[in-house]
């Protein structure tokens, strides 16, 4: 057109069909159409722009269109729309990709891949509808044409799982599903190649994985799961391709995968449970007499509390209690009978569909709870892990492979992992399984012995031991505790001792074995080879049936006391550097864990007292183990085995404070702390085992603080996470402790539970750090840390430091009060070991409450008085008979009391940049470093007089005490009496005259006097340098519980299941049943005290023993 005409219009929307038809025909016809739609492309109105987008996306997806490959510089313009600014245009491209490549195929696989490359900007656009419509275009593209999906990106679909909106997770949980779905109906009759099952086999295992996300839970995860493969696939084909899957399995989806068990072994006991009410319920009715109305309202009381329990297995517990009562007003006895069936381990995949739909078809559609029901029949059900999936599993695990098979290898290894993790997580699997088992326990490969051994552990309940293979897996299991490797022998045994306990067979077969190895270690008839084997039965005896233990027991302290550790260990030269650990050093390791096992559980109330005796016989021996090697033996044998020797040795110590913490005498409790420089990895994850699992008391987290004194920065890292964990767990622990002592049916007295709850709270490993920290052997004397300022008490000052930062990260400063009154209280005690170490005490609590203050200061918490009590373990602290003050200055009539009475002059706590600063030097030059000036004097002098006006100062104080405290010391102004009920330490009775009694010892404090500061010290608050007030430091804070974001805690029946998603979480269901009974025990044990001292009116005497 010429100048003076109109441009013609914009392409309407009814070109569109006439555009598209004639690309199809010929697409050079239009080459003079296409430049206007690239200019429509690019233009500014976002209307026209959408507009053109949606017209050329539709012709270059319509079937037959050659456009993209006959102007391919047209495509590289419109690709660009991916990134575009606007929302609309990035969805609208999302969903043409998925349309062009489902049309366009992998004709042309360059193109293909080209546009499938887009698609990663889409999985993390910022919009959710971007992330939506992106999600949904790889998934379709993954189901049609995998091979244009590689696994990277359908990897990074996967991680659109932590999305922080729950569309865009649910979303990809679903499509994930479907994408898996999919791949196993391409390959429902023939092996897949292995480019396709690495590209799908990890989508299970991270299915799994939703059970962490918070809004998602196995509520969700359950009905993908049974919905994962297409009704017609056998179960041959559907173990197959979990055996495949679980092979990808990593930590985290092993846990979440164990949680889902658990909870739907717990949602299936409640059904059982019910059922068995209802039957009662229903036979009552029927021969109700006009006596009966009692049996019947326990009856209906018993089914409202079942209605509860099973509502707790539900998104909604409310809503859930109300539709299984109305499932129970349901007149037809098809459905419970259906129920029944469904419950029962033996009932297969079939038959599970089957009578899940005839349930469904009997409630109907338009019944207030069938959407409840159909999620209660996903939970009930035995599948996807039935009998019927265990049973291929043992099959395929008994086949015979090839040495050679490398692949093949690898699937068995997973197939016994993964029934090993069905026996701990669903045990009732193993049911009608013993002929199986058998011939497991039989095999030639001793990889596959042991996993059967622990299969059979934790399956006890389910073996045949009364049928024909009841003798064939005894006689078997009685030779592998002799004969075995440790692991066999170990699992063997448990395996025997269960069956006496829940089948009332198995003792005499257990009872024959250990017999038979006291009499072989009596007459020295012991094969060396057999020893590992025999130590773990004689340490599964000891724990699990005591009084068969506690029968032998001059025997089996005389074989290990009096033969195996007295053997000599090997002799090297140094010059050889050998570090490995010998072979009679672990034997002892071995003996040492036996002995320790042995003292764990309490005998009946006859053997009490020889208990008693054995326990300190045993810690006598780890006492001799723990101390330092003579000299001729640290010359003549190998480090590693003394090592390893002092290592087990406090490892034991550690089992027998788990059930015996009176036991562990102060000296014990310091040598095996100081273990944590010589082997800190094992130290840092026995100590976080014991605590988190079996309730070993939170004073033993003190060592992990020691590791800030070395150089290792792993071990330091490794302990930041172990105390994160800890405390987040103890204060658990103390929350269950309140819960049950508030709702005691006892009154309890709120000062009394003041106390309690202090000696329960993470706070009180305080007073056991100080006292370590006081007893470390690196710890300067009183002479050398008073010097320069008290640098020697530097690396100290950062282990105080280290676990002041566990307790208030992630908090508000709670903890404050109660640290800040420890610390004022070991002030005025005495050290009960040493006497000569109370002044290591005093300086160590001046500087927690120094750090204690900085971190209130700097992040404005409240350090106000403590309202209740301390009480401190009497068996470390003494209480003094005068208040503590510090030595006389030359310019300080009298000595300081209180608060900062004892650091030496002029100690500052040092801050991150300056521990930087010192490492790494200046990096501009030197020149600070060298004592330059970094600011003119006149910045400096605006900058200080700025501070000290814009922050108010106040006179020193107990409860915010200023800046200034550091350099005049406060004076500890204690009102009122010291009273015994003040102190930690209960009267010991009978026998222990080593014991004190505290409330001997209760004193009138003197009224607080002015006191001078001594020289160097500045007691004006005015006078502080203002670079320093001006000085802003970032700490990083470490989360309650390491590796374990908040969100994925969440509640969930019988206190097992707490989880943390996407990290590493090592505890196993076991270590939630031993935690969750450790707790329970603790807070009964708790209650039990409150009240027996409530009832007899003796305070905190009788429970303050710590």
């Amino acid at each position: 057109w010429g100048p003076g005409e109109l441009a013609p219009p914009p392409l309407c929307r009814r070109y569109a069909d006439i555009l598209e038809a004639v690309a199809i025909t010929d697409s050079t016809s239009l080459v003079t159409v296409w430049p206007i739609i690239m200019d429509e492309l690019q233009s500014d109105d976002t209307e026209v722009r959408t507009r053109a987008v949606k017209l050329f996306g539709r012709i270059l997806a319509a079937p037959g269109c050659t456009v993209a490959r006959d102007f391919g510089h047209y495509l590289q313009q419109f690709l660009r729309r991916f990134d575009d600014r606007k929302t609309e245009i990035r969805v609208e491209m999302a969903k043409w990709g998925s349309s062009f490549l489902l049309g366009f195929g992998d004709e042309d696989v360059s193109v293909a891949k080209e546009v499938v490359g887009h698609f990663n900007s889409g999985l993390g656009d910022w919009e959710e509808k971007v992330r939506l419509a992106t999600v949904s275009a790889v998934c379709d593209v993954a189901e049609a044409l995998p091979r244009l999906v590689d696994v990277e990106l359908l990897r990074l679909v996967g991680v659109r799982m932590r999305c922080k909106k729950n569309s865009v997770r649910q979303l990809v949980l679903k499509r994930l599903a479907s994408v898996y779905r999919a791949y196993v109906a391409r390959y429902a009759d023939a092996d897949p190649p292995q480019s396709e099952s690495e590209r799908f086999d990890w989508i299970p295992s991270h299915l799994f994985k939703g059970c962490a996300v918070p809004d998602i839970r196995h509520h969700i995860v359950e009905p993908i799961l049974a919905d994962l493969f297409p009704p017609r696939l056998s179960m041959e084909r559907r173990s197959f391709f979990w055996l495949h899957a679980i092979r990808k399995q990593d930590k985290n989806a092993s846990r979440t995968f164990t949680f889902l068990m658990r909870n739907k072994l717990h949602v299936q006991t409640c059904m059982r449970d019910y059922l068995t009410i209802r039957q009662k319920h229903r036979a009552s009715q029927q021969s109700q007499s006009p006596g009966d109305g009692v049996s019947g309202e326990k009856i209906s009381d018993e089914l409202s509390h079942n209605f509860v329990a099973v509502g707790q297995n539900f998104p909604d517990p409310g809503k859930a209690a109300s539709c299984m009562e109305r499932l129970h007003a349901m007149k037809d006895g098809n459905i419970f009978r259906g129920l029944s069936s469904l419950l029962k381990v033996e009932t297969t995949a079939t038959d599970s569909q089957t009578i899940a739909e005839d349930i469904l078809k009997r409630i109907g559609s338009k019944h207030p709870a069938y959407e409840w029901a159909r999620l209660l029949l996903v939970k009930i059900t035995q599948q996807p892990f039935g009998r019927e999936h265990v049973c291929r599993m043992l099959d395929f695990v008994a086949s015979p492979v090839a040495a050679n098979d490398e692949g093949s290898i690898i699937l068995v290894t997973s197939a016994l992992e993964h029934l090993v993790q069905l026996a701990r997580s669903a045990p009732h699997t193993f049911q009608g399984t013993a002929k199986e088992l058998s011939g497991l326990i039989s095999h030639r490969d001793q990889d596959i012995v042991a996993a059967a051994c622990k299969i059979t552990a934790d399956a006890a309940n389910c073996l045949d031991v009364t049928g024909a293979h009841q003798a064939k897996i005894c006689a078997r299991l009685k030779l592998l505790c002799v004969e075995g490797t440790r692991i066999q022998a170990k699992h063997a045994a448990m395996t025997l001792a269960k069956l006496a306990t829940v089948a009332g067979v198995g003792r005499e077969h257990l009872q024959d074995v250990f017999e038979g190895i006291v009499d072989a270690a009596g007459d020295d008839d012991l094969l060396g080879s057999n020893l590992p084997g025999v130590l773990a039965t004689i340490q599964v005896v000891g724990q699990r049936t005591p009084e068969l233990f506690m029968e032998h027991l001059q025997d089996i302290e005389k074989f290990i006391v009096g033969d195996l550790l007295t053997r000599p260990l090997p002799l090297v030269r140094r010059s050889r550097g050998i570090s490995s650990i010998s072979t009679v050093a672990e034997l002892q390791a071995w003996g040492l864990k036996a002995l320790a096992k042995g003292c764990g559980r309490p005998c009946p109330a006859p053997g009490g007292e020889a208990r008693a005796s054995f326990v300190q016989r045993v810690l006598g021996v780890l006492r001799a183990a723990l101390s330092p090697p003579d000299e001729q033996a640290a010359r003549l044998c190998s480090a590693a085995d003394l090592t390893h020797l002092r290592v087990a040795a406090g490892k034991a110590v550690l089992v027998i404070a788990r059930t015996d913490p009176a036991a562990v005498t102060p000296d014990l409790f310091i040598s095996t702390s100081l273990l944590i420089r010589d082997a800190p990895a094992e130290m840092i994850a026995k100590l976080q085992h014991g605590i988190i699992n079996y309730g070993l008391m939170q004073g033993y987290a003190a060592p992990l603080a020691l590791t800030a004194l070395y150089g290792d920065a792993a071990a330091r890292t490794a302990s930041r996470n172990a105390l994160g964990s800890i405390v987040a767990h103890v204060r658990r622990r103390a929350a269950n402790v309140r819960a049950t002592a508030v709702n005691s049916s006892r009154p309890v007295d709120s000062a009394m539970l003041s106390r309690t709850l202090l000696i329960h709270s993470a706070e009180y490993v305080l007073p056991y750090l100080i006292f370590l920290l006081a007893h470390h052997p690196e710890l300067p004397s009183k002479d050398v840390g008073a010097q320069d300022g008290g640098t020697a008490y530097r690396p100290f000052e950062q282990a105080i430091s280290l676990a002041i930062t566990a307790l208030t990260a992630g908090t508000t400063g709670e903890c404050l009060p109660a640290a800040c009154k420890i610390m004022r209280k070991l002030k005025s005690m005495v050290d009960t070991v040493d006497a000569d170490k109370s002044h290591g005490i005093y300086v160590l609590s001046d500087i927690a409450l120094l750090i204690l203050h900085q971190a209130s200061t700097q992040k404005g918490w409240d350090t106000g008085p403590y309202p209740g009590q301390v009480p401190l373990p009497i068996e470390y602290f003494t209480l003094m008979q005068r208040p503590v003050v510090s030595e006389r200055s030359a310019d300080c009539r009298t000595g300081r009391v209180g608060d900062f009475s004892h650091l030496p002059v002029g100690f500052t706590v040092q801050l991150k940049n300056q521990v930087v600063a010192a490492k790494h030097g200046d990096k501009r030059g030197g020149a600070a470093a060298a004592g330059a000036r970094s600011k003119p004097a006149a910045a400096r002098a605006t900058k200080k007089a700025t501070a000290i006006r814009s922050k108010p100062t106040t006179a020193p104080s107990r409860t915010l005490p200023s800046r200034a405290a550091r350099k005049g010391a406060i004076v500890d102004a204690m009102d009122g009496d010291f009273s015994w009920e003040d102190d930690a330490g209960p009267p010991r009775d009978s026998g222990d005259k080593g014991a004190t009694h505290q409330g001997s010892y209760g004193i009138r404090t003197a009224p607080p006097v002015a006191l001078l500061a001594p020289a160097g010290w500045d007691s004006d608050a005015n006078a502080a340098d203002g670079d320093d007030e001006d000085t802003e430091e970032e700490e990083e804070e470490e989360k309650p519980a390491a590796k374990t974001p908040a969100s994925a805690f969440y509640r969930c029946p019988r206190g097992y299941g707490i989880l943390d998603g996407f990290v590493d979480y090592e505890m196993d269901h076991k270590a939630h049943e031993r935690a969750f009974d450790a707790n329970a025990t603790l807070a009964a044990e708790a209650a039990r005290m409150l009240a027996s001292n409530q009832s007899d009116d003796t305070d905190d005497e009788d429970f303050l023993l710590v």
